[in-house]
């Protein structure tokens, strides 16, 4: 990795306090993936507010090089309700399953529109769509050479969709419909949350995600 970054695009997707005035800030950046940047000094902290696009600058080698600049680039996106515990929940996905410095092509602009579905269109589409894609960007894209649509189809973690009876599976039809974005087809929505649920699991360990258990708390259960 580069010792030396200037105006990178980045977003803030947690900080936490190592110390008087010291903070560690886990950033989702455009071009270097997710980045972890040691930060000294309370004018970063006031700057860097979830949800606003930043342009960040940083020095040194190793995992955790040191912050040296931070501003404002464009209006933060303002998300209440269940359209904040979504964009909470899509800042924890992404520091569970990216790994540090792995750039992901279009990750940023790809997140940063997603954020603005969601203060527009309410959580259920957006984030099946976003978690569909990254799942994809990620090498864990859906088989679907062997899919059949008048057959039913269930998840083994080690073989993907495999063939089985209709009382246990999943449509064919609608696997196809969803990978093919038919959203308004009914079934569909059910079908990709729970086709995405499937191949996140093996990425997220069997560590809950605490976003998922807040939203089971303050609405119907979108996530």
């Amino acid at each position: 990795m580069a010792d030396r970054v200037d105006s990178e695009p980045a977003v803030l997707l947690h900080r936490k306090m190592l110390g008087e005035n010291q903070w560690l800030f886990e950033m989702l950046t455009e071009h270097h993936g997710r980045v972890g940047l040691f930060v000294r000094g309370r004018k970063a902290v006031l700057h860097a507010q979830p949800f606003a696009p930043l342009c960040v600058s940083w020095r040194g080698r190793g995992d955790l090089p040191t912050l040296s600049l931070l501003e404002p680039e464009g209006r933060s996106v303002q998300l209440v309700g269940d359209a904040l515990v979504c964009g909470l929940y899509l800042n924890e996905l992404l520091l569970r399953i990216l790994q540090r410095w792995e750039p992901v092509p279009d990750i940023l602009p790809s997140y940063l529109a997603t954020l603005e579905r969601l203060d527009g269109e309410g959580p259920q589409r957006p984030l099946r769509e976003f978690e569909w894609w990254l799942l994809g960007q990620l090498g864990f894209a859906l088989d679907l050479a062997s899919v059949r649509r008048d057959g039913y189809y269930r998840w083994q973690e080690s073989h993907g969709l495999v063939s089985c009876g209709e009382q246990e599976g999943v449509a064919g039809d609608l696997i196809i419909a969803a990978a093919e974005g038919q959203w308004d087809k009914d079934g569909v929505p059910g079908v990709m949350k729970r086709l995405n649920r499937w191949r996140l699991a093996p990425l997220l360990g069997h560590r809950p995600l605490n976003t998922r258990k807040l939203f089971a708390k303050t609405s119907s259960g979108n996530r």
